[in-house]
């Protein structure tokens, strides 16, 4: 599977996410005004040790096509979303 993801901080530019496999084919944007969450979990009692993670859910993308398996999908804006971790 390639994937390529470009994420762009600045306002006037979209950051940019494309995927290509045997079956899976698309491209696609989406503006960087959503929200995140940053988590940290110690995993011991002594605190020394912690799990990190930042999360953005529910990020709407742009209209685009893709393809699956052959056949070609239109997604609507506001109906595809992505999270990153």
């Amino acid at each position: 599977m390639k994937v390529n993801f470009v994420r762009n901080d600045e306002p006037t530019e979209a950051s940019k996410l494309s995927v290509e496999t045997s079956d899976l084919k698309f491209t696609t944007s989406f503006d960087g005004s959503h929200e995140s969450l940053y988590w940290v979990q110690p995993l011991a009692d002594d605190k020394k040790s912690e799990f990190v993670t930042w999360k953005r859910a529910g990020i709407p993308l742009d209209n685009f096509d893709y393809t699956f398996k052959g056949k070609t999908y239109t997604c609507e804006p506001k109906t595809c979303v992505m999270t990153t971790d």
